[in-house]
């Protein structure tokens, strides 16, 4: 399920983000005899199966979390590793992921809520590293797995509406209960490529699937340990 039953552990950030513009799309016939003649059950169990054998993946929109509202643009690899933002509240974060670790390279505005002036003061323009078991909420949507997860996992019989358009991507439109939109691609490999959630809310699009993703881990002497922040007064 969606991220906003997770909890960022120690992270407490609070207020409304602004979000990415999403279109309604564009009807159009659809591309992929395949996709046109299945049912709408297994359109999107062959989106979700082929969702998981892909490598890579770039999650892009809007989201929310027990923490509060997020703007989400991760680049992730199935190997759990990946790079990109988060803007919480009014503070970006630039995110370096791993499989077991968290990177995180954020303004003084968030340190200082977080811990103290001081800690911010010492941490500066270095990034911290967390870990992703005290970091949950940031952690599920820089995470390949996490994110399939919690957006391909909505229950519900879905049915089909047509064919559409999104952000150039020829796609099905499914309907799921609770009036989420699920989109799947009808050119190439069917595919998941936005899921929308006005209860969340949520409005996210799965975009780039497969192409390569270069992950940089920062170098040991630009980084501190999350550690740091607990024991500076």
């Amino acid at each position: 399920m969606p991220p906003r039953r997770t909890a960022l552990a120690s992270m407490v950030v609070t207020g409304l983000l602004s979000g990415c513009a999403f279109g309604a799309g564009t009807p159009v016939a659809s591309t992929s005899d395949g996709i046109a003649s299945s049912s709408a059950a297994d359109v999107l169990r062959s989106a979700v199966t082929n969702a998981k054998g892909e490598g890579s993946v770039r999650v892009v929109g809007t989201g929310s979390c027990t923490d509060g509202a997020f703007t989400v643009d991760m680049h992730l690899r199935s190997d759990e590793s990946g790079y990109g933002t988060v803007l919480l509240g009014a503070d970006t974060l630039t995110i370096v992921s791993t499989k077991n670790s968290l990177y995180v390279q954020a303004p003084s505005t968030f340190w200082t809520a977080l811990s103290s002036p001081v800690a911010a003061a010492k941490v500066g323009k270095k990034w911290v590293r967390m870990s992703r078991v005290s970091s949950v909420c940031i952690s599920a949507i820089t995470s390949f797995s996490s994110v399939l997860a919690n957006y391909l996992g909505y229950p519900g019989t879905p049915t089909k509406q047509p064919a559409s358009i999104v952000f150039g991507t020829p796609a099905v439109l499914l309907s799921l209960p609770h009036d989420v939109s699920f989109w799947v691609s009808t050119q190439g490999t069917p595919l998941p490529v936005r899921i929308t959630d006005p209860a969340a809310p949520t409005a996210i699009s799965l975009v780039d699937w497969g192409k390569p993703v270069t992950v940089t881990v920062p170098t040991a002497t630009d980084v501190l340990d999350s550690s740091a922040l607990t024991t500076t007064h």
